[in-house]
């Protein structure tokens, strides 16, 4: 059995319908990334963390963008197109991965400062990469060889990639669940928790899809998977929150936040209840 000619990809393979959504989400994306862009060069300018942070919205808006292309006409029947905008789709949400992953490092330095981080970070870092690549490669081997099952290198790849992606966003979730209360800052690890559960549900979502199927709607696809992305982002629409307690925390105290230690119970340290 071969794929008929003029079969549409987008819809019938990936599971796009609705060209008003796209356009509308793409939208969104732009506001958010014009937003981000604002608060990185003019609000609260030398926040290396709002790169990331851009780089999610350019992701994000392009993904819509060439989502909507793919609902337009018959150009949905083009496997390439329709290919690479899934791709895009799917890896748009590792920077806020980065991101979040990066606060958690922040946060774990001033509970335990004398831990060896760096070849940690290396590490997560690699492995970020790598099953960034694992999607990609899956992407681009599996679903041009439909409708043929996958294969055992195909499968690795996504079980790689997926189950891969779900232990950064898990570990770190439940590191700041475990120290919620040996901090003062509680507002800044609360969010943080919050930040993680998001992502959580996100990719809890994808691996269900990839495994089990069903939820077919694709009203599911935005509750479920880009809707948590824009909550994530909105810890960060406003300056002078989160994105600079995080940087004041990371460097000590400079710029008005001194972090000192000290759990709840002790009473030790200052207090970071309001922070």
């Amino acid at each position: 059995m071969s794929i008929p000619a003029g079969y549409d990809w987008a819809r019938n393979v990936f599971g796009f319908s609705s060209l008003p959504l796209s356009a509308v989400f793409a939208v969104l994306s732009a506001l958010f990334l014009v937003d981000i862009l604002y608060n990185s060069l003019i609000r609260v300018p030398k926040r290396p963390i709002y790169n990331w942070l851009i780089g999610w919205g350019v992701l994000r808006l392009v993904g819509f963008v060439l989502r909507a292309v793919c609902l337009t006409g018959s150009l949905g029947s083009n496997s390439t197109l329709v290919i690479t905008t899934q791709v895009f789709l799917s890896i748009g949400y590792i920077p806020l991965l980065k991101v979040f992953i990066q606060n958690v490092f922040i946060i774990a330095k001033v509970v335990h400062p004398k831990a060896p981080y760096g070849p940690i970070e290396r590490l997560v870092n690699l492995l970020t990469l790598a099953f960034v690549v694992c999607i990609i490669v899956y992407l681009n081997m599996y679903f041009p060889d439909l409708p043929n099952p996958i294969t055992s290198t195909e499968q690795t790849l996504r079980d790689a990639a997926y189950w891969g992606l779900t232990a950064l966003a898990a570990l770190p979730t439940l590191y700041i669940f475990r120290v919620l209360g040996d901090v003062r800052f509680t507002k800044v690890v609360t969010t943080l928790l919050i930040q993680g559960a998001l992502l959580l549900i996100k990719i809890g979502f994808s691996l269900y899809k990839n495994y089990q199927g069903g939820l077919n709607d694709e009203i599911y696809f935005y509750l479920l998977t880009i809707l948590p992305e824009f909550l994530y982002m909105a810890f960060y629409l406003l300056p002078g929150y989160f994105a600079d307690l995080m940087a004041d925390i990371a460097a000590g105290g400079e710029g008005g936040v001194k972090v000192e230690l000290g759990s709840v119970e002790s009473g030790q340290g200052h207090n970071y209840a309001s922070v």
